[in-house]
């Protein structure tokens, strides 16, 4: 047989070969194709950031969702984060490859977590005069309806609310519900009228603050790929839109902070390092360890840092344990 009829051939059947030191690649001409799974057409989100995920028929094509590039795996799925504005999205997933093209496109709503706080009372550790406190607050978004202890309040333009509440003797429970739409939204204060003085018992405020679910930590073998979510929680201590940005890195121990150099071979992020926040929200992200057969087993120490705008940094170690036998284990504290 020719070889001219060998090529022919291996280009119908579409294998790939070698023959006689001729590497005979596959001509492909069946259509390009492009699916977006997640998230669902006409899906209604409380949250910005999506992770965009979905399947592409060849996996050497090149994919943009809304003008990003995407990751694709060696099966065809794909993934990338996108940021979504208030209101109506349009998510377009188009695919390229030679002179093929596809697209695909979902629309889906975003509609920022209603959120509702209350300031803590100027009067704590006042004596008790039977002179009504003032109470103030604020919601997002600022459209929202708000009651305090069961009676509407007005909210300016700003978002801010103010009223006037009795108190007794022991414990008096103030509690602001804001509605908007379907969503509800509580927060509340216990004050305790006691001896005369106006108190505000231990143990409140809890769990007001953004919680960060640092990876504690992690063993990988080496030539290996570790894919890792971490949670961000904003909580009631960001009252507004804004930034969070992550950077991890290499230090010496748990809680040293100089940047040292990453061993060989091993390569370590956060996707997306930064995003735009809503308070009230949970935001899931994915931290990345990839290691090469040139990686030293042993134990590796990482500090990631999460700055958020207008507010303190948040630190976190992680011990990256690499064994030469392989074998992926987590722990989160």
């Amino acid at each position: 047989m020719s070889i001219e009829k060998i090529v022919k051939l291996l280009l119908v059947t579409c294998i790939l070969t070698t023959f006689l030191g001729i590497t005979l690649a596959c001509n492909d001409n069946s259509p390009l194709s492009i699916e977006i799974n997640t998230p669902e057409d006409g899906a209604a989100l409380n949250t910005n950031l999506v992770k965009v995920k979905g399947i592409i028929s060849n996996p050497k094509a090149t994919v943009l969702i809304n003008g990003q590039e995407a990751q694709i795996k060696d099966d065809g799925s794909f993934y990338t984060y996108l940021e979504l504005e208030e209101g109506e999205n349009i998510i377009k997933a188009v695919a390229r490859l030679g002179s093929k093209s596809t697209e695909a496109s979902v629309d889906v709503i975003f509609t920022p977590s209603l959120f509702v706080i209350l300031s803590l009372p100027d009067n704590i550790n006042d004596p008790f005069t039977g002179v009504p406190i003032t109470v103030e607050g604020y919601v997002f978004p600022h459209e929202a309806a708000v009651t305090v202890k069961g009676n509407p309040v007005s909210v300016d333009e700003a978002g801010f609310f103010n009223t006037q509440i009795n108190l007794h003797q022991g414990n008096n429970i103030i509690q602001a519900v804001a509605t908007l739409d379907d969503q509800m939204d509580t927060d509340q204060w216990t004050i305790l009228v006691e001896n005369g003085i106006i108190g505000f018992p231990p143990g409140q405020g809890m769990g007001r603050y953004t919680e960060i679910d640092f990876i504690h930590s992690v063993q990988i073998g080496v030539d290996q790929l570790g894919v890792l979510n971490i949670n961000a929680e904003i909580r009631k201590d960001i009252w507004n839109p804004g930034y969070i940005s992550f950077y991890i890195f290499r230090v010496e121990a748990v809680y040293k902070e100089n940047e040292i150099a990453l061993p060989e071979g091993m390569t370590i992020s956060i996707e997306p390092a930064e995003f735009k926040i809503y308070p009230n929200t949970v935001y899931s992200i994915t931290l990345t360890i990839r290691t090469s057969s040139k990686t030293p087993p042993g134990e590796y120490y990482f500090l990631t840092t999460a700055k958020i705008e207008g507010s303190l940094t948040t630190k976190g170690w992680t011990k990256v344990t690499v064994t030469a036998d392989g074998g992926f284990q987590l722990h989160v504290p």
